[in-house]
Order: structure tokens, then sequence, then C-alpha cells
């Protein structure tokens, strides 16, 4: 096959006939096809690659950008936490630093502890309670009720709490209630009776600078599994900070109890110095008058010291009770005793005394005791003692009034010699009606009866005179 054109020649009607083989008019044409097919094709296919590794590059990037951005997130996560937890550390660390109550101290470490480990509740044992059996108390559960934890066994009774508070170990569980290593005590089993308050449990001692135990930091999930290894090292770190504030509380305590002790001392002492100036004082005005008066009414040597020694052995009776007693009192029944039980018969029917207890303070009591003697003195010489049949009735009543404690002693004789009317007043009748009725603005009244002498004394106890109640 051939193609061809015909072309005139000039004007003339001549036309030349040019052709060629199609082959020829064509080839050229494939060829450059050929040529340029080849390199589109191979282009086409270079920009495939391209593009399907510019796509896969890109996926890359974009899982990469997703991953920064996921660990972005919890990097930022992590470090709000542990800005939240610095916070709470450095919060609590400035309120204990500023706190000397243990109580607070201790409910400020719980709160704190409970934010720090995600923990539902929170408890503390607090060692040294003498209330408990065991010494140690249940002490702040926010979280929880008291109801809540009524099932535990106490303290170091229970598996669970051994390790920490006898050991000092630090416990952290996933499941308390399958963990066989802390087995509940019978007859609960593995947890008290109803749901469980806990399943997750962790528990961090609190030790003191010498070694030792403050109690221990409890922690409790229902969940489980929730308790980490940071939870962990946090709480240990709240542990550490409460530890020393603890031994500052129990410091601080301790001083001001010294202190409250030593004022206490300071003033006990200060009272016993008075106490003491006022004592000597009207003892040596007692004994004045008792040298004095003795020597008026004796007609001997003999007859003095023996009067004056009795009188001296009563006052320092008094003084004895005055001694012995905390509160710087005496009992007047006791006083009475003292007097009146040597001259008691086997049956103890002889002297029989009767009213409530009685302290008697200092000034009322030598003015009091040494009355008692001369009454007991005269009733042996002359009285209801002087003889086998006689008896003495001592009776006495307490009343409250406005000015102190209102106090009236009757003093009886029966059985004795018949009694007659003094001819002159000897000393046991002035030191009744004088020494009584200065040293306490006393009534005294004496009647001298024929079956025997009868003697009442009413004074006003104006410092506070302790009263118990009869038995």
């Amino acid at each position: 096959m051939r193609i061809g054109s015909y072309h005139q020649v000039g004007e003339l009607p001549l036309y030349i006939l040019v052709s060629m083989p199609a082959d020829a008019y064509w080839n050229p044409w494939i060829a450059q096809v050929r040529l340029y097919g080849t390199f589109a094709l191979i282009a086409l296919l270079s920009f495939l690659a391209l593009a399907i590794l510019a796509w896969q590059h890109f996926r890359e990037q974009a899982a990469n950008a997703a991953l920064l951005t996921k660990q972005v997130a919890r990097r930022t996560s992590e470090l709000q936490k542990e800005t939240a937890a610095l916070e709470v550390l450095n919060r609590t660390g400035t309120a204990l630093a500023g706190e000397l109550e243990v109580d607070r101290i201790v409910q400020s470490v719980v709160d704190a502890g409970v934010h720090l480990a995600g923990a539902q509740v929170g408890a503390f044992f607090y060692s040294g309670d003498a209330e408990e059996a065991d010494g140690y108390r249940l002490f702040a559960w926010p979280g929880a009720s008291h109801d809540d934890f009524a099932g535990f066994p106490p303290g170091r009774s229970s598996k669970a709490f051994v390790p920490t508070l006898a050991d000092g170990e630090t416990i952290r569980s996933d499941d308390l209630t399958r963990d066989p290593r802390y087995d509940y005590n019978a007859p609960y089993g593995r947890m008290p009776p109803g749901p469980a308050p806990v399943r997750s449990y962790m528990a961090v001692p609190v030790i003191s600078r010498t070694g030792e135990s403050h109690g221990a930091l409890l922690f409790g999930h229902r969940r489980r599994g929730i308790f980490t290894e940071r939870a962990e090292r946090l709480v240990k770190g709240l542990a550490a900070q409460a530890a020393i504030a603890l031994d500052n509380g129990h410091l601080y305590q301790a001083a001001q109890h010294e202190i409250a002790e030593r004022a206490q001392a300071q003033s006990q002492q200060t009272l016993l110095i008075r106490e003491l100036h006022h004592r000597v004082k009207n003892t040596l005005a007692t004994v004045q008058a008792v040298v004095g008066a003795t020597a008026r009414t004796a007609s001997s040597i003999d007859e003095f010291y023996e009067a004056f020694v009795g009188r001296i052995i009563s006052l320092a009776n008094t003084h004895s009770l005055l001694t012995e007693a905390v509160w710087q009192t005496a009992p007047l029944r006791e006083i009475l005793e003292k007097e009146l039980s040597p001259y008691n018969d086997g049956t103890g029917e002889r002297i029989v005394l009767e009213g409530p207890a009685v302290e008697l303070p200092s000034e009322a009591a030598v003015p009091i005791g040494m009355s008692i003697h001369e009454l007991t003195t005269n009733a042996a010489k002359y009285g209801a003692l002087s003889v086998s049949g006689g008896r003495v009735f001592v009776k006495w009543t307490t009343e409250p009034n406005a000015d102190g404690i209102h106090l009236k002693l009757t003093w009886l004789e029966r059985g004795g010699p018949t009694v007659e009317l003094p001819k002159k007043q000897g000393f046991g009748s002035r030191l009744l009606h004088r020494v009584l009725a200065t040293q306490l603005s006393a009534k005294v009244e004496m009647s001298f009866e024929s079956e025997g002498l009868h003697a009442s004394i009413e004074a006003v106890l104006k410092e506070a005179a302790f009263i118990r109640p009869s038995a």
C-alpha cells in the first residue's frame, strides 16, 4: 500500500503523481510514539512509586505525630499528677511544720494520703493508746464510717496489720480478699461479714527518729489493683513527714507537761512555805500559851511536866496528821481516835464516834485537836474515863453555808463519877473558850451535868474543808 498525491505543474494541464509506501509514512511516527511512550511510561511508573513512597511517609509521619501527641498527653498527665502530688506534699508539709497537736497531725496526714494514693478510705493506727488492749487505736478514717471497720480484729490481733505494726514492713496487696498472706482471723474468715470495705490494700509504717513505731497509715479501695509503686513511694514520703511531725508533737506535749508540772510544783512549794511559816508561827504561839497556862495551874514540877508533855504530844500528833495529808488537812475522826483509842475496851462500845468524814484545815485542826486532848485528859482524870463503866459519846455534823462549812461537835460523858461545877477554871476550859473563840470564832458551851460533862463546839471552817459522804 502506497500513499501519494498529485501536483499540477504550473498552469499547465499537467499533473505529477508523487507516492510513497504507507510504512515509510507511518514508521517514523510509530518510532517517535514508541520512544516518547517509553519515556512517559517510565515517568508515570516513577511518579507512582514516588507517590506511594510519599503516602507511606505521610502515614508514618501521621502515626508518629499521633504517637507523639499521645506521649505528650501522657507525659502532661503524669506531670500534672506529679505537680498535684508535690502540691499536696508541700501543703501538708507546711501544715505539719506549724502543727503540734497530735490529733490534727494524724488527720492531716491521713487526708493527704488518701489523695496521694487514690484511695477510697484511709486510716491511722496510732500507737501508745492506753485505752486499747494492744496499745493501738484506729484513728481517722476519711471515706468510711466506723461501722465499716467494726468487724476487723484489733491492731496486732489481725494478720493484715501485724507485718506493719509489729515488724515495720510496708504492705501492698492488689486484692486483700484473695491474698493468702493476710488471711483474717476466725470467725470472720477472710473478711468480716457483709460487703468488703477494701480489696486493694496498702499499709505503711510511721517510724520515729529513734526507731520506735508511731503506728501505721492504712489505705483501701473497693476495686482491685489500685495502688501502684508510685503511690507506695509517695505515701512513704508522707509517712516520713508524719513521723517528724509526731516526734515534734510528742516533744511539745512532753514539754508542756513538764512546764505544767514545774508550775504546779512551784505553786505547791510556795503554798508549803507559806503554810510552814503560818504553822510555825501558830505552833510557837500555842506552845507559849500552853507553857504559861500549864505553869499557872500546876502545883509542882512533876505535875507541870506531865501536863505539858501530854499537851505537846497531842499537838505533835495533830501536826503529824497534817503532814501526812496530801492537801495539808487532818481527818477529824483520826484526831479523835488517836486521843480516845487508848481508853476503849475490847467491845469497842466505851468510845462511840459518829459523824461524816471531815478534813480539817491546819488552822482548825490544831485548836480542835488541843481541845479534844483537854476533854480526853479531863475525862481520864475526873470524868467518865476515870472508871471502868464510863462511856464517851462524840457526835458531829456538818452543813454548808455562805461562809463555808458549819461544824458542830458534841461531847457527852456518861457512867462516870458525879459531876460538880468546878470552883475555878482550868487550862482546858480556858483553851476551849479562848483559843477556839480566838482562832476559829467558835461557840463553846459546857454543861457540868450530874450524869457527866456535856460540851459542844460550833465553828465555821472558812477554808475548804473536804467533806466525804458517809459510807
